[in-house]
């Protein structure tokens, strides 16, 4: 996925892990509402680090967490220990 298709579905899924509609994103990051389901659907003409840093500030995160693939995020995994495999009695 490309860093900026990144931006979509980070920004959908955050806004609703968030609780947030797009008019309250829009409101908060001080842009029309229009522009913001637009940059969701895929459509950003004219998009600038500005606008991405306006709705990240919306949010309270960093904009690098718009704009990240997490699918490729294996923080959240555990760590798993290489060797030999233990026994069972």
């Amino acid at each position: 996925m490309e860093c900026i298709d990144n931006l979509r579905v980070n920004l959908r899924r955050i806004r609703l892990l968030q609780g947030l509609t797009q008019h309250r994103v829009a409101d908060l990051a001080g842009i029309e509402y229009k522009y913001l389901q637009n940059i969701e659907a895929g459509r950003w003409p004219n998009l600038t680090l500005a606008t991405v840093q306006k709705i990240a500030d919306a949010l309270k995160i960093k904009p690098w967490e718009l704009l990240c693939d997490v699918s490729a995020d294996k923080r959240s995994e555990p760590v798993r220990k290489r060797g030999k495999k233990s026994k069972k009695a």
